[in-house]
């Protein structure tokens, strides 16, 4: 829709506005729609959700958990309070470190390494200074250092 048609000629020349400010502004009115489209389709991805979104976290999983196995006596795992889950294994003198991002639901931590992207969901119980683990039947202990 034009200016010419929503405005009577005289009430246009009463408001002098130049061609070429009105050109410029249907331009920036089409720029904006056509950008906020694209946020749209970029959103359907879900990322600006989870960028935006806040995280539930059980706080009482923040700091550094050992396994309390001696099967295992090398790993570790280390909940930060913004998000960030930093799982080490030492083996023959070197560290293997992965660096996740986890938050939690209920009572599961549900969990995704953003370099090999999968989403892991894990259940879990704390007891004092003990962390439980149930990945799908296999049961795993943690004690907070």
């Amino acid at each position: 829709m034009t200016l010419q048609k929503l405005m009577p000629a005289q009430d246009r020349r009463q408001l002098h506005i130049p061609p070429n400010v009105v050109c410029n502004a249907k331009k920036q009115a089409l720029r904006l729609i056509n950008n906020n489209q694209r946020l749209i389709n970029f959103n359907k991805m879900g990322f600006l959700d989870k960028l935006f979104s806040k995280k539930q976290i059980d706080y009482r999983l923040i700091g550094k958990w050992r396994v309390d196995s001696p099967d295992f006596p090398n790993t570790q795992m280390t909940f930060t309070s913004d998000g960030k889950l930093i799982y080490e294994i030492t083996e023959n003198g070197k560290i293997s470190i992965m660096n996740m991002i986890f938050e939690t639901n209920d009572e599961f931590i549900i969990s995704d390494q953003p370099s090999h992207s999968r989403i892991e969901k894990t259940k879990y119980s704390i007891s004092g200074d003990l962390l439980t683990l149930d990945y799908d039947g296999v049961i795993s202990t943690y004690r907070k250092i």
